[in-house]
């Protein structure tokens, strides 16, 4: 889960504006910033697709071992792969044969 203090000053959003984004009380929302408290299921719902949707992603992705590498939003847990070479199948190859060989 995200830590929605933390998330809301990355995005430069209040508790007020996300209170108002969902259609939740700002005093519920209150509760899952300031006291931890846990969405129901529907807010849980709406809260996840808000910060997916909204969130202003701070990938750390990691080391290139092939055509492709994981990443991670530091900011919301979304995942995804990223290429890593424009001409994955000429240009990763050959640099990487030409590391193994030295």
């Amino acid at each position: 889960m995200v830590e929605l203090k933390t998330w809301l000053q990355d995005q430069g959003l209040s508790v007020k504006d996300l209170a108002n984004q969902l259609g939740a009380p700002r005093t519920t929302v209150e509760d899952w910033v300031y006291r931890g408290a846990m969405p129901s299921p529907g807010n849980a719902e709406k809260l996840h697709e808000f910060i997916s949707s909204n969130c202003a992603h701070h990938w750390v992705i990691a080391r290139a071992n092939g055509p492709l590498s994981e990443g991670e939003c530091q900011r919301c847990g979304e995942t995804r792969e990223f290429t890593n070479s424009a001409e994955p199948s000429s240009l990763w190859t050959t640099s990487h044969k030409a590391k193994t060989e030295s």
